[in-house]
């Protein structure tokens, strides 16, 4: 896709623009953002199943909220809750005023799982090690940016002849 500008007077810019300010400019632009984020889905939900099934789940295209016209992928909270301790990683972490944490493995009384199989044995540390960032989006992006921005243009492209 290329331009020739050529602007006289502020007549002429406004006549340059009346392309750009029609009711399509934002359908097609949202079309071409959808094209966009549709090119990242995939390999996102393939490095996303490498780590946990539910993050693989979790990924969606869907419209902005704010910012439109504008497709973004995303994690759906509901689904994977703890996206941002995978992707951005913790730190170590310990009690504040106790010795230690105390904890018997596999129980979670939120979820139903039972201790059973570890013999209700306690555990007892002083710490727990954090987590190494794991940037999955900045991953797929590097590789995968140019195909995106291909896409957007040939969407640009498709909607301009149409």
């Amino acid at each position: 896709m290329s331009a020739v500008i050529e602007v006289r007077g502020v007549e002429g810019v406004h006549r340059m623009l009346a392309d750009y300010m029609t009711p399509k400019l934002p359908k097609r632009m949202q079309d071409a953002t959808k094209a966009g984020a549709e090119v990242f889905k995939k390999p996102v939900k393939a490095e996303a199943a490498k780590v946990s099934k539910r993050l693989n789940r979790s990924v969606s295209v869907r419209k902005a909220a704010r910012d439109r016209p504008a497709t973004i992928l995303t994690f759906r909270p509901k689904i994977a809750w703890f996206r941002h301790f995978i992707i951005g990683g913790t730190r170590d972490h310990g009690p504040r005023r106790a010795s230690a944490l105390f904890f018997v493995p596999g129980w979670n009384p939120y979820s139903g799982a039972s201790s059973k199989g570890v013999g209700n044995n306690w555990v007892r540390v002083p710490r727990v090690r954090g987590v190494k960032p794991n940037p999955i989006i900045a991953r797929v992006f590097t590789q995968y940016e140019a195909t995106a921005l291909a896409a957007i243009d040939r969407s640009l492209d498709q909607s301009e002849t149409a």
